[in-house]
């Protein structure tokens, strides 16, 4: 799928370590740390790999809208944060591991209840959640995540286009929530970085897609392939088929409702809590 990467470069804001490791302790690393104050530290443990997971230096970060909420409370996490991460593994006890780059899908699930026994480990109970709940994050030089959550990355694709895989991989579960035929009237609201990228995931398969934000400039940025952008909803054709909530008010812009759709959230049909996602409303 070609996305206009290079426009979302413009409105992300990414951080990438200088990965120079000569000076690092090998017990200890850089962190960035968070519990009630926001730290940088030099002396922060290195994780290290339970069997079956992987030990993987980081080589990109990225910072997301949720980072900005733990900071504010959510989730009440303290620890290392971020989620979004290119690395290199360097220790597993699969030996097909080391070496190979990668990027990681941030829910590890326990694999035994009977969420994870029906294929549904992202929505775990008792699953952690890379720099979100219960697991160190990702913006240090090191972090650890399951072996069976790691994506081995194409050389073609550059660290700081495939950065963006986890947060584009939150648009996608709308896929695996609402079956598309392609004739639905879809709007996305909200021209934050997830609305765009929902809408540019939808836009793949529908052609009728309708994102509705309050900034001109975002959503000139968001224009791709058939995708219509507005500023009111007031000028949205009625009867949409599918509504995607991207923003943390959806009734507040006055969209009509459909079937809704909200990325990270559960699946139809099911119940239980929710699963967090990289990219929160914004």
């Amino acid at each position: 799928m070609q996305m206009p990467a290079s426009r979302a470069r413009q409105r992300s804001t990414r951080a990438s370590w200088d990965n120079e490791m000569t000076s690092m302790p090998s017990q200890t690393m850089r962190a960035v740390v968070f519990d009630s104050t926001l730290r940088l530290v030099s002396d922060y443990p290195v994780p290290q790999p339970s069997p079956g997971w992987a030990l993987v230096q980081v080589r990109t970060a990225g910072i997301c809208q949720t980072d900005m909420e733990i900071m504010r409370g959510y989730m009440a996490f303290s620890g290392v944060l971020g989620h979004e991460f290119i690395g290199t593994v360097d220790q597993c006890d699969d030996g097909s591991w080391p070496g190979k780059r990668v990027a990681g899908e941030i829910n590890a699930a326990c694999g035994r209840c009977e969420w994870c026994r029906a294929g549904l480990g992202r929505h775990c109970p008792n699953r952690s959640v890379l720099g979100i709940q219960g697991l160190d994050g990702c913006m240090a030089d090191y972090c650890v995540l399951p072996t069976t959550n790691l994506l081995e990355l194409p050389t073609d694709i550059p660290d700081d286009r495939a950065v963006f895989l986890e947060p584009l991989s939150a648009a996608c579960e709308i896929l695996e929530q609402v079956p598309l035929s392609g004739g639905e009237h879809v709007v996305v609201v909200g021209d934050g970085r997830l609305g765009i990228l929902c809408a540019w995931v939808i836009s793949t398969l529908v052609e009728d897609v309708t994102l509705v934000g309050h900034h001109r400039e975002k959503l000139d940025t968001a224009r791709w392939r058939t995708i219509r952008t507005m500023l009111s909803a007031e000028n949205v054709p009625p009867g949409a088929d599918i509504v995607i909530s991207a923003t943390p008010c959806p009734q507040s812009q006055g969209v009509p409702p459909g079937t809704s759709a909200t990325p990270g959230q559960q699946p139809p049909g099911h119940s239980g809590p929710p699963t967090p996602t990289s990219c929160r409303a914004g």
